[in-house]
């Protein structure tokens, strides 16, 4: 039986169809893991901080899926750094594997940087 994580995906809003993807292969029995997603699939009217920072409570892990102008993303920086304020583990996927965008500022060598792998990622989840 695969473990259930809880995970915060943190992405930049042009990269939303990458991430329905992970989400669809998410229900694969095949996908090397299983998770609630905690990601923010309808902007908030009021309160957008509050909301996130309870959402990053309730998940083990953050998970940045790292595009083009991700690095350029206020809400993904404040993610992150709510993360990091909360101990949380942050591991940056970047989504293409031929570019290497800029990663966010606020990611620190803490942080895990990969390539979008689900296997590497299951890995990572596994040793967490």
């Amino acid at each position: 039986m695969k473990n259930m994580r809880n995970i915060f995906i943190s992405f930049d809003v042009d990269d939303e169809d990458m991430i329905d993807l992970l989400r669809m292969q998410a229900k694969n029995k095949k996908f090397p893991f299983m998770f609630r997603d905690y990601s923010v699939k309808e902007p908030f009217k009021y309160g957008w901080g509050g909301e996130v920072r309870g959402l990053i409570h309730q998940s083990s892990i953050v998970i940045v899926a790292i595009g083009k102008n991700t690095h350029k993303s206020d809400a993904v920086n404040w993610e992150i750094g709510e993360a990091h304020r909360q101990g949380k583990i942050v591991i940056g996927a970047r989504l293409h594997r031929k570019k290497k965008h800029k990663i966010p500022y606020t990611m620190n060598e803490y942080d895990k940087i990969t390539y979008w792998d689900t296997h590497y990622i299951a890995d990572i989840l596994r040793k967490q």
